[in-house]
């Protein structure tokens, strides 16, 4: 940015270099002129620009290394400039309107970007339109713009179409890419979209990259914050159970089962709506396979828990009556959210009744073998013949 006089040099038969002096008609548009008073290659320590009507001798332009005229050009995608002068000496002869030409040799200039870094945070199982990353580039019309999770199961970004550009994004990489003309990458990226996995809620970062293909990329990285949003127990079994009249059942985890991806089997409380009608319901926490106080049975109001199930605690206890079905109601909570009005339903396999009469003794029994504890009425036609006990 020198301007020496092996391309600016009027000489004068009576005067030194230090007397041709140049006055400025017109300065540079898209740069500057100014006295580089102590050689730093900037204007600082008091120097200034060059006005019109400023001006500087031939001997700022000669060989010296201070007071050296020198032009900065305002870094615009431009290739040309120039400056007028009049140039005079010491008797007042002049020269005037002399047009000094500069040409600017173009260096690409890499892309800027907006929102590169702009920290991110979206919520469990919704997705998220990312801030918008707006990319500008003065002398290139094309960029490329790629987008990297760096947790790959975090969940996708999505694609879209602008013209004859269309995104893509690799599921194995986590890699979403745009080339294209500037305004249409713009566009794609103003639509770009987060989808988080089915009940993923980590932190992760998402790199940012932006090129023309010929500077250095410009980058960022954008963190990506989770809120977790709390999921409600789903059920994996509701078979019911099967047993015979007056018997005792385990309900097992092959019976009732709920799960919860946030929460332990212990967490997940079952609370009765309704309680059995023709049984009782127990945990049975001495293990002797009845119900055998108050603290085990579990009526209308009282809990149990998954953890309960798992460990083959929750039994069922048959009263012996003739129905052959019975149930319970319940909610489950996993202490935020809730799945309510379950019914959980009991089949009881009843028992066939034998009536025999052998040597004048009448005999009755059950399938299961006993003697029946049911009551028993018999009734006899008037007149029949022989005696009863």
């Amino acid at each position: 940015n020198v301007i020496g006089e092996a391309v600016l040099e009027y000489e004068d038969e009576t005067d030194a270099a230090a007397a041709v002096t140049y006055t400025l008609d017109a300065v540079p548009t898209n740069g500057t002129l100014w006295i580089d008073a102590d050689n730093s290659g900037a204007i600082d320590n008091g120097e200034v620009a060059l006005a019109a009507a400023g001006t500087f001798t031939q001997a700022n332009i000669n060989g010296a290394t201070i007071n050296r005229l020198k032009y900065s050009h305002d870094g615009s995608d431009t290739i040309s400039d120039s400056f007028q002068a009049d140039i005079s000496d010491s008797s007042g002869n002049s020269l005037n309107d002399q047009i000094f030409s500069l040409t600017i040799t173009p260096v690409n200039d890499a892309p800027t970007a907006t929102n590169l870094s702009a920290a991110e945070t979206y919520t469990e199982d919704t997705a998220l339109n990312l801030t918008d990353i707006v990319v500008s580039d003065v002398d290139s019309a094309n960029v490329t713009v790629t987008l990297t999770l760096s947790n790959t199961a975090a969940g996708t970004l999505n694609t879209a179409t602008s013209n004859a550009v269309t995104s893509t994004y690799v599921p194995g990489t986590g890699v979403w890419t745009a080339t294209g003309l500037l305004a249409d990458v713009n566009t794609l990226l103003a639509g770009v979209t987060f989808t988080p996995a089915l009940n993923f809620n980590s932190n992760f970062t998402i790199a940012t990259s932006v090129s023309d293909g010929m500077a250095a990329a410009v980058i960022g990285s954008k963190a990506m914050t989770g809120i977790p949003v709390n999921d409600p127990p789903t059920q994996t079994a509701n078979a019911g159970v099967t047993l015979n009249e007056g018997a005792t059942a385990t309900i097992a985890t092959a019976n009732l089962q709920y799960q919860d991806i946030e929460q332990a089997a212990g967490s997940l409380t079952y609370t009765l709506d309704l309680a059995p009608s023709d049984g009782t319901l127990f945990v049975d926490t001495d293990g002797n396979g009845v119900p055998t106080d108050a603290v085990e049975i579990r009526g209308i109001g009282e809990s149990f828990t998954q953890a309960d199930i798992d460990a083959g605690r929750l039994k069922y206890d048959h009263g012996g009556n003739s129905n052959a079905s019975d149930s319970f109601q319940f909610d489950l909570s996993d202490g935020t959210a809730s799945v309510d009005n379950q019914t959980f339903t009991i089949t009881v396999n009843l028992a066939d009744t034998e009536v025999t009469l052998v040597g004048g003794v009448l005999t009755i029994t059950d399938s299961n073998g006993a003697n029946s504890a049911d009551a028993l009425t018999i009734s006899f036609a008037a007149g029949s013949p022989g005696t009863y006990t």
